[in-house]
């Protein structure tokens, strides 16, 4: 790879583009482990209401977080569209709900604007940036701050408390 490549490759990102509530958001790819249908989902009790459960991804427990609920939006049915993107968050496993996903794209940083501070539909804490193609916006995520510090180590340690439970059915 030439010099020039190489700078060209630094000065672009790429994003998976999924669907929700009518509205195209990316997900930096090098957080996306990867993209499966809607499995069976196991629920927990107790947990906030935005995470739907628990599902077994190649004998690794995933948890699941409905995106819809967790920035507000109306509730939707899932069909044959929608898709669990999961995702690397702090090495800790999350998968998240969206209505459907559609592309990979890469974004040249000309092409990403910052955050308006006028923005304020899903919350401007988990908005990275905004992503212009021709006339398509992007809302750019931060996988890494849609779970606070404290939901995440309470995601890990439901992941712990399910690991014995998992261990013994494998035996």
């Amino acid at each position: 790879m030439s010099i020039e490549d190489k700078s060209k490759r630094e000065e672009s990102s790429q994003f998976v583009v999924i669907q929700l509530a009518g509205e195209e958001y990316g997900i930096p790819i090098m957080n996306i482990e990867t993209l499966i249908r809607m499995p069976q989902i196991t629920r927990v009790p107790r947990m906030p209401a935005y995470i739907e459960g628990i599902i077994n991804l190649r004998g690794r427990i995933i948890p699941i977080i409905d995106l819809r609920k967790r920035f507000g939006f109306p509730a939707r049915a899932w069909d044959d569209k929608t898709r669990i993107a999961v995702t690397d968050i702090s090495r800790q496993s999350v998968g998240f709900i969206a209505d459907g996903v559609s592309e990979v794209i890469r974004l040249a940083r000309k092409q990403i604007d910052t955050v308006p501070p006028t923005l304020s539909r899903i919350g401007e804490e988990y908005i990275d940036g905004i992503g212009k193609v021709g006339d398509r916006i992007i809302i750019l995520l931060n996988a890494e701050r849609i779970l606070s510090e404290t939901e995440q180590t309470q995601l890990k340690k439901t992941d712990l408390e399910a690991t014995p439970a998992r261990e013994q059915t494998q035996q």
